[in-house]
């Protein structure tokens, strides 16, 4: 019963637990007048014991509900990675560049948020000024899940490319032929993009 358990049940279960082991042992066997006293003390007992467990469900229950929650993603920028911030609202932005060899590494809490996340509309700017090949193909598999999520219903990616850079705008390009329901816009504009 609960006198075994490890946890501290209020309401004085524990010791209404440990008078009940007694009456079973001692009394009961030797009068049969306590028997009516000692179901009293057992059903008394697993009332509180199940209201106890009620309430610890419910305690678990709503951890997981807060859990569920999500939160807005923000990860800042470092001399080889960019900056992700993404919102629960669908406002997505990547900006900096990307010249890390570990581009698995870098993008994994990005996808790992993206699995997660539940909007009818994207509306993602990604401003790079370098990706490498290993970034790309991250970026790519992030857009992808987007792709493939039903849920969402709109996904708008404004891709920025430097005027000169016809290898960034291609890249943007190649996304846009291998995705089905991404619609791109292509900006272009002067300068270094995370300047």
């Amino acid at each position: 019963l609960c006198s075994n358990s490890k946890v501290d049940i209020p309401g004085g279960t524990r010791k209404c637990a440990a008078r009940l082991k007694y009456f079973y042992r001692t009394l009961v066997f030797k009068n049969d007048k306590y028997f009516p006293y000692l179901r009293f003390q057992f059903i008394y007992q697993y009332y509180l014991t199940l209201n106890f467990r009620i309430t610890l469900k419910s305690i678990e229950c709503e951890l997981i509900r807060r859990e569920l929650v999500m939160e807005n993603l923000k990860i800042e920028s470092t001399k080889n990675s960019p900056e992700f911030d993404f919102k629960t609202n669908g406002e997505f932005n990547i900006h900096g560049r990307i010249i890390t060899d570990n581009a698995v590494d870098t993008f994994k809490p990005v996808i790992e948020w993206i699995k997660g996340f539940d909007n009818e509309a994207v509306h993602f700017n990604i401003e790079l000024d370098y990706i490498n090949t290993t970034a790309a193909m991250q970026l790519f598999a992030l857009l992808k899940l987007l792709d493939e999520n039903l849920n969402i219903k709109e996904i708008i990616v404004q891709w920025f490319y430097e005027s000169d850079d016809e290898d960034h705008l291609e890249t943007g390009q190649l996304f846009e032929s291998k995705l089905e329901r991404v619609k791109f816009r292509f900006i272009s504009i002067r300068g270094h993009v995370a300047a």
